[in-house]
This record gives structure tokens, C-alpha cells and sequence, in this order.
């Protein structure tokens, strides 16, 4: 594994840590207010009946999140680094993308200022697809240089 294998890979452990950081997160406070009686675990079964407390929820979305646009980084990583891409900007928009959604995660299950957590995820939104146009770029170079070299 070179240098570069490993500052492209080190992103979407960070990716994963912050996914179980949220998931124990959110088993802790569901936990916590079950055994409080403020939350009824029959809503569990089907989702139906009295809702999660809105701190719960909060969590609980940000888990989801962590299922939506992360699925096109960890691809892009995987990608990258089973057909050997790497270069300095696709390692800095993929620890971009990763350092604004630790931010995100961060706002979104304390404080849950909207429009902080909007104008991050914006900004982790162009990160991911910078990260993929230059992945697209550096796969095109690396096709057509190796296209040079067999004529």
C-alpha cells in the first residue's frame, strides 16, 4: 500500500467511526429514555403511536443521513483505490467531504441549527461531487495515457 493508498483510505474509516459514534449515540439516548419511561418501545414494532422525542429523532435522522450521500463517497473511495487513483485532490475533497460531515453530524444531533447544518451539507454535497469529477478526470487521463503507450 503506498502513502497515497493510505490518505485516501484513512477518510472513509473516519466516515465509518462517525457512523458508529452516532449509532451508539442514538442506542444510549433510546436507552436512556426508555428506561425513563419517556419513550415507548411499542413504537419500535411498526412506527407507529407516540413518536420519538424530538432529541431522539434528531439522532435518528443523522443516522439516516449517514446512509445517503456517504453510500457515493465510500463508492468513490472504493473505486479510486481498486483501479489505483490517487492524487492530492482526490485525497483533499475526500477529507474535505469527511471533516464537513463530522460537522454536520455534530450540529445536526446538538444544537440543530438549521441553516449552519444546510450550508454544511451544501458545501459536503460539491466536496463529494468535486471528488467525483476528479476521479472521473484522473480515470479518463489514466485510460487514454495507457491507450498512448499500446499504439
Amino acid at each position: 500500500m503506498t502513502l497515497a493508498q493510505l490518505l485516501l483510505a484513512l477518510p472513509l474509516f473516519v466516515m465509518v467511526f462517525l457512523t458508529f459514534v452516532v449509532l451508539i449515540t442514538l442506542a444510549r439516548k433510546r436507552f436512556k429514555a426508555a428506561q425513563a419511561g419517556t419513550l415507548d418501545t411499542t413504537f419500535y414494532s411498526v412506527y407507529r403511536g407516540d413518536a420519538e422525542p424530538d432529541d431522539i429523532r434528531q439522532v435518528s435522522r443523522n443516522l439516516t443521513n449517514l446512509f445517503e450521500t456517504p453510500v457515493l463517497f465510500y463508492a468513490g473511495v472504493i473505486l479510486a483505490l481498486t483501479l489505483n487513483v490517487q492524487s492530492f485532490l482526490l485525497v483533499a475533497f475526500a477529507w474535505l467531504y469527511v471533516v464537513l460531515r463530522c460537522f454536520h453530524s455534530y450540529i445536526h444531533c446538538t444544537n440543530n441549527h438549521v441553516k449552519k447544518r444546510l450550508k454544511i451539507f451544501v458545501r459536503s454535497v460539491f466536496a463529494l461531487m468535486f471528488f467525483w469529477g476528479i476521479l472521473l478526470v484522473q480515470l479518463l487521463l489514466q485510460f487514454f495515457n495507457s491507450a498512448a503507450l499500446i499504439n
